[in-house]
């Protein structure tokens, strides 16, 4: 992995923990995320209108396009359920590190992307970290947020190994935007029929709340697309997971959630996976 991608992935650590947090103080309101992508695709649209899709992207490219928008409502949709209930220091490591294990195995299977030795001792350091919070999280929950987080990091997975494909044809600007467009529609319909109030309430009071989950999600995956070009999705999204450590310390400080000494371990073991990523992938 190049300097450049892992300077990208930073960037993008930041930007997706500030979204996830404004998410999870928004009580996980779905309305506030689609109010967001329709802000951010109006932000994203003068751009993309440079990079439009040229001859050589054959027909058999869009089917990575129209997937990412289908995985990614899938994605919104149960993010906001999740954030409904589940802390965000725990809720958010599990999802995250989830999304590292599967794309790792999906990028080995489908991309066959090479990782070395050091390269599999981190996927399982992060791993551990993972299990480690997800523990604490078994003994102390009594809802389902716990599933709810392994299922959105399952989503994470195939968006990550779809747009890891999709990209290679199509600009990371012209395919951001597609899928963005088709995520606002196919969302649509659920915004309008069940969370009408929550749309016009959003609208008037949560604007804010809108503007930084959609210009954060915009940007965080926008990096992570152009990284997507420079090197393996399996060390990127393993990377990009340093954002559990944010997103922990966001729910501690901001939000008053607990910070267990196992919650703790968890995060430092996460991190020494982050840091051995960057070590093996240089």
């Amino acid at each position: 992995m190049t300097n450049l991608a892992f300077a990208l992935v930073l960037l993008a650590i930041l930007c997706h923990a500030c979204w996830n947090y404004v998410c999870k103080k928004s009580s996980g309101n779905l309305s506030v995320l689609w109010i967001g992508k329709l802000l951010a695709l109006i932000v994203i649209a003068p751009f993309s209108l440079l990079n439009l899709p040229d001859k050589t992207i054959v027909f058999r490219d869009y089917p990575y396009l129209i997937a990412t928008g289908v995985i990614h409502s899938l994605y919104f949709y149960f993010l906001a359920k999740l954030y409904k209930k589940g802390e965000i220091s725990t809720v958010y490591p599990i999802a995250r590190g989830i999304g590292v294990a599967g794309t790792a195995i999906l990028g080995q299977l489908l991309l066959k992307e090479k990782v070395s030795s050091g390269g599999v001792l981190a996927i399982l350091f992060i791993c551990a970290g993972i299990l480690i919070i997800g523990l604490s999280q078994l003994r102390t929950t009594r809802d389902n947020s716990l599933y709810g987080a392994v299922l959105v990091g399952l989503i994470i997975s195939a968006y990550s190994i779809n747009d890891k494909i999709g990209v290679k044809s199509f600009h990371p600007i012209a395919f951001i935007t597609g899928q963005m467009i088709l995520t606002i529609i196919f969302l649509l319909p659920v915004v309008f029929f069940f969370y009408r109030d929550e749309l016009v309430d959003a609208w008037r009071t949560k604007k804010k709340y809108s503007i930084v989950t959609g210009i954060g999600s915009l940007g965080s995956y926008l990096l992570i697309l152009f990284a997507f070009r420079l090197g393996p999705a399996t060390y990127i999204v393993a990377l990009r997971e340093c954002s559990v450590v944010i997103g922990a310390l966001f729910g501690f400080v901001f939000l008053k959630e607990q910070f267990t000494l196992k919650k703790l371990v968890g995060i430092g073991t996460v991190t020494a996976g982050m840091m051995l990523i960057y070590m093996v992938s240089k």
